[in-house]
C-alpha cells in the first residue's frame, strides 16, 4: 500500500476552522480539572451581509493594497481574500487581523452557501516558524504514513520548490471526542479555550450538535526570508469548514470552492507580500519557548512539598530542570509503589484583574457532587469532587479523575485559588510517569492530606517571594 501522508488534526473548531481543539487526555504538566485561559484580543473588523465580487484576472488574484504595499490591517486582509472568492458568495460574518497587529495574520469568515445550518466557515492564516530543516516539517509526513478513516492528504512539490498539501476530512457525531469550549463558544474565535465541564458541554454525555462535519484545507509551505541566518518556514493555510445537522445534507455536498481553486488562492502573490512585511516588521522568526506559569523556581516547589509532606514518605527525583520555573515533578512512595506527584503554580491572571475576584471558584473548576460520567463510553469519570471557600475568599477544590473504561489510570488533584487570581495544584498519578502504566490503585496521599498540603500558607509565601511584578 502506498503511504498516504495524512495529518491527524484535533477535532476542528467551528468558529476558527484552522485552529484545532485541545487534546482530551489530561496534559502531563497540567491538572485536568483546572479551567485556565487567557483572552486573546483578536477582533479587528466585523462585517455582515457583504456581497463578494471577485476579481479573477488572467493572472488571478487580488491587486496589492493601495500604494503597492502588502495588506497590513484586518480590513485590508479581508479585502485581499474576498476579492478572490467566487462571484455572488454572500459573506455573513468576518473577523481578521493583519501584520500591523500580529505576527500571525488571519482572516475568518462565514458565508451563506444555501444549505441549512450556520453556514460555511472559511479561514486563511499565515505563520512563520523557526526550524533548521523546513522540508522535514512540511507536508503531511509528520502526521503519519496512512490516513485515518474519513481523511485524505496529498502532497506535491511546486516548480519553485515550495510544498503544497491538499487535505480533506469528515467526522460524524460518533467519530468525535468531546470538545472543549473553544469548539462550542459562540465568540467567533476571539477567546482561548476555557473548560467549564469535561468535554465543554453543559450536560454529561452530550455530543456535538452537528451530525456530520466536513473540512477542506490547502497548505502552502516554503522557506522563510533568505536574508535571515535561520530563514525558518512560511506556512499559508486556507480552510473551509461545514457542519451539517442532517446527514442527508452532507451527502454529495460540494463547497463553493474546489481544492484546486483553494490552492490557487493560497498561491496568490499577495500572501508572500504579507510574509515579506512580517519579516521586515518582526525580524527572524524565533523558536517558540513555553512561558512559565509562574516565577517560582521548580526547586522551591519541591523543597516546600518535602517540608510539608506527611512523615513516612520517600520523596525522590525531580522531573523538571533544576532551573525550571512554575512546575516540578517528584516521585513519592509510601512503601506500596512510587508514583508521580506534580506541583504546578500559576501567577495571577493579569488580563482578568478586576473581574477575577467576582467569579466563584465553581466557575473555574468542574462542578460535581458524587460520581459523574461523561460520554457514552465513560471517557471521563470524576468522583468525590469537593469544593470549599475559606473566610478570606480562597477556594480549595479536591477531585479524583479516572479510572477510564479502557485505562486504569487515576489522578487525585487538590488545588487552591487565591483571591488575587494566583493558584496552585498538587496532582498525584497512580503511575511513575504519564508514559507508564499504573503501579497501584490508590494514592500515597489521601484526599484529606492533599487538601491540607495545598492549603498550607507556605505556598502563598512562595508567590509573594517570587512575584513577577
Amino acid at each position: 500500500m502506498t503511504p498516504i501522508e495524512s495529518p491527524q488534526p484535533d477535532v476542528p473548531q467551528p468558529d476558527v476552522p484552522w485552529a484545532g481543539a485541545s487534546p482530551q487526555e489530561p496534559a502531563p504538566r497540567r491538572s485536568p480539572w483546572r479551567r485556565r485561559g487567557a483572552m486573546a484580543a483578536a477582533v479587528a473588523a466585523v462585517a455582515t451581509a457583504v456581497a463578494v465580487q471577485p476579481s479573477f484576472g488572467s493572472g488571478g488574484g487580488a491587486e496589492p493594497a493601495a500604494g503597492g504595499s502588502a495588506p497590513e490591517s484586518g480590513p485590508e486582509m479581508i479585502e485581499a481574500l474576498t476579492a478572490l472568492l467566487p462571484a455572488g458568495l454572500e459573506v455573513t460574518d468576518v473577523e481578521a487581523e493583519g501584520s500591523s497587529g500580529t505576527e500571525e495574520p488571519y482572516v475568518w469568515l462565514s458565508a451563506d452557501d444555501g444549505v441549512p445550518g450556520d453556514g460555511l466557515g472559511m479561514g486563511l492564516s499565515l505563520s512563520r516558524s523557526s526550524t533548521e530543516d523546513w522540508r522535514a516539517d512540511a507536508g503531511c509526513a509528520q502526521w503519519g504514513e496512512e490516513a485515518e478513516d474519513g481523511m485524505s492528504c496529498t502532497r506535491s512539490e511546486l516548480a519553485d520548490g515550495s510544498i503544497l498539501s491538499l487535505i480533506t476530512w469528515e467526522y460524524t457525531a460518533e467519530d468525535r471526542e468531546p470538545l472543549d469550549d473553544a469548539a462550542t463558544a459562540g465568540d467567533g474565535g476571539s477567546g482561548a479555550a476555557e473548560e467549564t465541564v469535561p468535554g465543554g458541554y453543559e450536560e454529561p454525555g452530550e455530543w456535538p450538535e452537528p451530525a456530520v462535519s466536513q473540512g477542506w484545507e490547502v497548505v502552502l509551505e516554503s522557506p522563510g526570508g533568505p536574508e535571515f541566518e535561520n530563514p525558518g518556514m512560511r506556512s499559508a493555510r486556507f480552510s473551509l469548514y461545514r457542519d451539517f445537522t442532517d446527514e442527508a445534507d452532507a451527502e454529495g455536498y460540494e463547497p463553493p470552492l474546489s481544492l484546486d481553486a483553494m490552492a490557487g488562492i493560497i498561491q496568490e502573490p499577495v500572501w508572500q507580500d504579507v510574509f515579506r512585511a512580517l519579516d521586515e516588521k518582526y525580524g527572524e522568526p524565533e523558536e517558540w519557548v513555553e512561558e512559565p506559569t509562574s516565577r517560582i523556581p521548580s526547586a522551591a516547589l519541591g523543597e516546600t512539598f518535602r517540608a510539608l509532606a506527611p512523615q513516612g514518605l520517600e520523596i525522590t527525583g525531580a522531573g523538571s530542570p533544576e532551573d525550571g520555573l512554575g512546575w516540578t515533578s517528584l516521585l513519592v512512595d509510601d512503601g506500596r509503589g512510587a508514583v508521580q506527584v506534580e506541583i504546578t503554580s500559576w501567577e495571577p491572571w493579569q488580563e482578568a484583574e478586576g473581574d477575577w475576584a467576582d467569579e466563584s471558584a465553581h466557575e473555574y473548576e468542574y462542578e460535581s457532587e458524587g460520581a459523574a460520567e461523561y460520554g457514552d463510553a465513560g471517557e471521563w469519570i470524576v468522583e468525590d469532587c469537593e469544593e470549599e471557600e475559606t473566610a478570606d475568599g480562597t477556594w480549595v477544590t479536591v477531585c479524583t479523575f479516572g479510572p477510564w473504561e479502557d485505562d486504569p489510570s487515576t489522578s487525585w488533584t487538590a488545588g487552591v485559588h487565591y483571591p488575587d487570581g494566583a493558584s496552585l495544584d498538587i496532582s498525584v498519578l497512580n503511575a511513575p510517569d504519564w508514559e507508564s502504566g499504573p503501579v497501584r490503585d490508590d494514592s500515597p496521599l489521601t484526599p484529606e492530606q492533599l487538601k491540607k498540603l495545598v492549603m498550607a500558607d507556605e505556598w502563598r509565601q512562595l508567590f509573594a517571594e517570587h512575584s513577577a511584578s
